[in-house]
């Protein structure tokens, strides 16, 4: 039998996601050379290629973070194109990527559901609104490629550097808020109304993805155990700090969605956690300083309330972040003294320990019963109230001083009731990706104006059908069995930990998600994407192609690969190249208009105007902003003209023209009518002014009709009943 070279044999075998069962020697098969990679492992150059990948996505992120969170279009689709290109680049000279078959059928579901997204298309009634989500979804689609192909190079390495990087942007992001707030003279212009929308403007999703940024840095710690010496020491007290930071300051934001959905993801960060007991320890380091310090932090919101200067609320609640971060480190250092010279816990101990608190959280919540019932002049009765105010659909009162304590749902109720009625309407091919404001400004029964049904699920189930929601459920779930099946698998407890935090992380964004319009926020939901393409790759086979010398995988023709198994890389490469650059020119375009309409904005004649805004219509057939421009222009030149001139009279005319086109554009939208409308009342005004009446009647009847479609689909407009009072 061949002898094993003991030069290969004592080297450290790296840690692999599942465990390998080893084969025996074979007499037939010779042993590998000294220098050999393992079979299932990547080289150097992929693990650095797939880290720099993700490094590159994690730039992106933090870039959109910045641009009030990524929400319009204008704001995010640059970076569309620049990680379309990079998808172009790695899918022409990229590695060879190797899944397994579980892992695409994952990878198929999200790919089904951005062409479902694209299909409808063909039956929404606003194509520009439309496309816009097309485009959100191939953003996302091509995250979690990218971020799949690169913890399949890199391996383990690649998916704790997937975590660790995503939690160092938001850390980033966290840092530049605490020091602008620090250093500005000024603070309030950071919040309205007491609640902070820097530097994503909305609330909730700074916040979801501040709480993002806890669970991965809660979950990671908790890998690093004291007594395990591949870490330094200091790593898991950094990482309970970050915990504490994050947290802390996800409550200036004032978010009942993010406080929420932190109590149920509780369990699911004990259950997944490898160590459960130290999991438990650890949230209590962190929790405690927020009970202590929660008066001060709210205290931003009570004074906006009481409508005073929030220069010293501020400054208070940035000096209780930092007492904090102080006395998590220093309850870390407790712990590790208690655990070093006590050495483990035996599992007696921390069973009785576990018995203990479970009786005194048992306890806690009896007594709390009792002293709800004593203090409330019933218990039953005090919860019928605060179920009638969570079903009652109310917002916090103005002058509340509480509003986490608040359980109306601001709207969502009567919202939801609308999505669901346009699922009844259209079950199957629902009625189109984006539309859902169209459909909601005609059968909403409340004045609130919104855009989206503040619910991801219940978005998908009003504009994609029955068929749009199970496509992203089978995602959603399927992916979350595969990272469970890895976490028990995985073979060390660093390994399990990074699963369970970036499971953590995604069931906490999902959750709030669906009760809440976090999907649009570019800035949000592009990490948590490449969070479940890290989550896809992770696990299964990890194969490579062998390798002679330095070289990497080569891009046509590998040694030692079958002729099928080249043909099938071409094709695949071939594939991927054309999608990329589909991707590419799909988001091209929209710039390009986006741009060209810039520019005709600030032309300096009107003829210069209309030639570029005309060629922004082609560039983007769908967009309604080229005749916005030249409405917005037209409107200008008018109201510059002298006041009883047949100029002024032309160029109001040539506004509401430019607003009529845009209604055509998207029929189904009363904005534009309103506008066209407008423009009519003020061209028959200037008509009048100009001793014009019979081409004021002409426009009167324009702008009664243009106001009548208004009304017909937004019934509940103020700004449609203020305008008829111009008749």
């Amino acid at each position: 039998m061949t002898k094993l070279n003991p030069s290969t044999t004592s080297k450290r075998i790296p840690e692999t996601l599942t465990t390998v069962r080893r084969a025996r020697p074979r007499p037939d098969r010779p042993a590998p050379p000294a220098g050999a990679q393992p079979r299932g492992l990547p080289p150097r150059a992929g693990m650095i290629t797939g880290i720099v990948v993700i490094a590159l996505l994690c730039i992106v992120s933090l870039g959109l973070a910045f641009r009030s969170g990524a929400y319009s279009l204008a704001d995010w689709v640059p970076f569309l194109i620049g990680v379309a290109a990079l998808a172009v680049m790695v899918a022409i000279s990229g590695p060879a990527v190797f899944s397994g078959r579980f892992q695409k059928i994952l990878l198929a579901l999200f790919a089904l559901q951005a062409v479902w997204t694209a299909s409808s298309i063909f039956w929404a009634t606003s194509l520009g609104n439309t496309w816009e989500e097309i485009n959100r979804t191939l953003l996302y689609a091509v995250g979690i490629g990218l971020v799949f192909a690169a913890v399949r190079w890199a391996g383990p390495t690649g998916l704790k550097a997937l975590a660790a990087l995503v939690t160092a942007v938001i850390g980033v992001m966290a840092l530049v808020i605490v020091i602008r707030l620090g250093v500005s003279d000024d603070p309030s212009g950071f919040f309205i109304s007491g609640r902070l929308r820097y530097p994503i403007t909305y609330y909730n999703a700074l916040a979801a993805l501040l709480m993002v940024g806890f669970w991965l840095a809660l979950g990671m710690a908790n890998g690093m155990r004291q007594t395990e010496r591949r870490f330094p020491r200091w790593t898991q007290p950094l990482l309970l700090a970050l915990g504490v930071f994050f947290a802390e300051l996800a409550l200036l934001p004032q978010s009942r969605g993010a406080l929420w959905t932190f109590f149920l993801v509780v369990p699911f960060f004990v259950i997944l956690s490898p160590h459960r007991f130290r999991a438990l320890v650890d949230l209590g380091i962190v929790v405690l300083p927020v009970v202590l310090f929660w008066g001060r932090l709210n205290e931003v919101y009570v004074a906006s309330m009481d409508k005073v200067p929030l220069g010293a609320a501020v400054g208070g609640a940035l000096r209780a972040i930092g007492y904090s971060v102080l006395i998590v480190l220093g309850a870390w250092a407790v712990t590790w003294l208690v655990e070093r010279f006590a050495g483990p816990l035996s599992r007696r101990v921390r069973l009785s320990i576990g018995i203990v608190l479970m009786v005194l959280a048992i306890a806690g919540v009896v007594g709390g019963l009792v002293y709800a019932d004593a203090h409330t002049g019933g218990l039953g009765g005090y919860l019928d109230n605060r179920w009638a105010e969570f079903t009652g659909d109310q917002g916090p009162s103005a002058d509340t001083t509480n509003r986490f304590a608040a359980l109306g749902l601001s709207g969502r109720v009567e919202q939801w009731k609308v999505a669901a009625k346009a699922f009844e309407e259209n079950p199957v091919l629902g009625i189109g990706a984006q539309n859902f404001e169209l459909y909601y400004d005609q059968h909403r029964t409340i004045a609130l104006d919104v855009r989206n049904p503040h619910s991801q699920p219940m978005q998908l189930l009003a504009e994609l059908g029955f068929p749009g929601l199970v496509l992203w459920l089978a995602f959603v779930v399927l992916t979350l069995v595969w990272a469970v099946m890895l976490r028990f698998r995985a073979a060390n407890r660093a390994t399990q930990a990074v699963i369970a935090a970036m499971m953590t992380a995604v069931i906490s964004w999902f959750i709030h998600s669906s009760a809440d319009w976090l999907w649009q926020m570019s800035a949000l939901t592009l990490p948590v994407m490449m969070l479940f393409g890290g989550l896809i790759g992770a696990g299964g086979r990890q194969e490579r192609a062998p390798v002679t010398g330095a070289a990497a995988v080569p891009n046509e023709v590998t040694p030692g690969v079958r002729p099928r198994a080249r043909r099938r890389l071409r094709v695949s490469r071939s594939i991927l190249t054309v999608l990329a650059l589909l991707v590419l020119v799909s988001a091209a375009l929209p710039y390009l208009c986006i741009r060209y309409c810039s520019f005709a904005a600030g032309s300096a004649d009107l003829t210069t105007l209309t030639a570029r805004a005309h060629t922004a219509e082609k560039l983007d057939p769908t967009s309604v902003l080229p005749f916005s421009v030249r409405a917005t222009a037209h409107q200008a030149a008018a109201q510059a003209a002298p006041e009883s001139s047949a100029e002024r009279v032309e160029q109001f005319k040539l506004a509401a023209a430019a607003w009529v086109e845009a209604s055509k554009q998207e029929p189904g939208s009363w904005l534009y009518f309103y506008l066209a409308a407008e423009a009519f009342v003020a061209a028959r005004d200037a008509a009048l002014s100009a001793n014009a009446s019979s081409a004021a009647q002409e426009l009167e009847q324009s702008a009664r009709f243009n106001l009548g479609e208004a009304k017909r689909l937004n019934p509940l407009s103020d700004q449609v009943a203020s305008l008829e009072k111009a008749f």
